[in-house]
């Protein structure tokens, strides 16, 4: 497993970098550690302006390195590689294709409230850009020391939930974890019914979740991989209800499939994927979409 991940200068660089360290020492696997710096100007100046604001920004890259090689946990290794590039974003993605990475990781935006991801705009680019997965750490980070130990997977209840459960084994396998399957059914949360009545809407919330329920039970059947497998449908008035019902471990990695409607092998965030990204407690991966 390769990890590249985005270091900053602010808590989201220790965030990320403290989640790409769990991942890389659960699966074995390698950590490149990338500052991007600002492009400088082409045109010289005669002030030498130019020459003093790229010693700047390779001045500030090279703290920042030296701040997150401390961090490093004892035993774990990494490469740590400074790029130039019109925006963060765009030098993430082109390095991440020079490398191979496996996956990017990013840290959340402060904006966000402890145990929660916000994006920046560099996420927000990535997450619109990328070819491969997106680990995306929470605000606040993990606690020292600890080690993953379960891998649960966010599947829609449609035919899609079989490769996005197929694609979130391999991610569980790579780290030798178990994987649960997840599946949200939530219900207006109002004070009065629509026009069919809440008689009407019980019905549909039960026929979605019978729905539900029937794809878990097809994945199990067609599950073929080693990795131990168990399903869970979480319900209730609203997103936020639905993610407490099915309860979650601090050391978990939630996956997320992208949006249908985004670009093939691209990550893409739709509405509820996006709503799994703001709202989980615990650090996130999101798939690129591929072809069903």
């Amino acid at each position: 497993m390769m990890l590249l991940v985005g270091l900053s200068a602010d808590d989201g660089g220790r965030e990320a970098l403290e989640l790409a360290g769990i991942m890389a020492r659960a699966s074995g696997g390698r950590m490149v550690v990338c500052t991007i710096a600002a492009e400088g100007w082409t045109t010289p100046s005669s002030a030498r302006v130019d020459y003093e604001y790229a010693r700047f920004l390779r001045e500030h890259a090279e703290r920042t390195q030296e701040a997150a090689r401390a961090l490093l946990p004892e035993g774990l290794e990494a490469e740590f590689v400074t790029r130039t590039a019109p925006s963060a974003a765009k030098g993430l993605l082109a390095t991440a294709g020079d490398i191979g990475a496996d996956y990017v990781v990013l840290g959340s935006a402060a904006s966000a409230p402890p145990g929660r991801f916000a994006e920046g705009p560099t996420a927000t680019e990535v997450l619109h850009g990328a070819g491969v997965p997106v680990a995306l750490a929470p605000r606040g980070g993990l606690a020292p020391g600890v080690a993953l130990r379960r891998v649960s997977c966010a599947v829609p209840a449609t035919e899609a939930a079989q490769s996005i459960a197929e694609r979130a084994g391999s991610v569980a396998a790579a780290l030798s974890l178990p994987l649960r399957v997840l599946t949200f059914v939530t219900r207006g949360n109002q004070m009065y019914p629509t026009g069919a009545g809440y008689h009407a809407e019980h019905l549909v919330s039960g026929e979605f979740r019978r729905h539900a329920e029937a794809l878990h039970a097809s994945i199990r059947e067609r599950w073929t991989s080693p990795v131990p497998l168990e399903t869970r449908i979480g319900s209730g008035a609203g997103w936020q209800e639905a993610l407490d019902n099915v309860g979650w471990e601090e050391t978990e990695l939630l996956v997320i499939g992208s949006s249908v409607y985004g670009p093939l092998l691209k990550v893409f965030i739709g509405s509820n994927s996006g709503r799994l990204v703001r709202l989980a407690p615990v650090p996130r991966v999101v798939l690129p979409r591929w072809i069903a």
